[in-house]
């Protein structure tokens, strides 16, 4: 998921929406809450989908829906606010982070152990 997050797989083939829940998932373990302030949520979240559904309200990114009996009803674009969040990380709005900190932090430790 790293790697598409970091654009070396096209989005379309892992899913917009589930490179966005896990860098949601990945921002929450971090407590990095830039997101927050950014897509003009109330408190963090965990959920993707309530998450998605307010930045497609903001952000006005309706689809338009033709009904059975003929009319249209409009209804939150989830994918187009993916992409949205999947961008303003890519460009920096979200803060500089490093993916990989885990990787570091535990072999940080196997150093200590092994160096002690």
């Amino acid at each position: 998921m790293r790697l598409a997050l970091c654009a070396t797989l096209q989005d379309h083939l892992v899913g917009e929406d589930i490179i966005a829940d896990y860098l949601l998932y990945w921002l929450n373990k971090n407590s990095r809450f830039e997101y927050v302030e950014k897509f003009g949520l109330t408190e963090p979240t965990d959920d993707i989908q309530e998450m998605l559904v307010k930045i497609a309200i903001n952000e006005k990114k309706v689809q338009k829906i033709r009904t059975t009996e003929g009319g249209y009803k409009y209804k939150p674009n989830l994918l187009a606010a993916a992409s949205l969040v999947i961008k303003a990380f890519r460009t920096g709005e979200l803060g500089k982070v490093m993916l990989d900190n885990d990787f570091l932090d535990a072999d940080q430790t196997h150093y200590r152990t092994v160096c002690s």
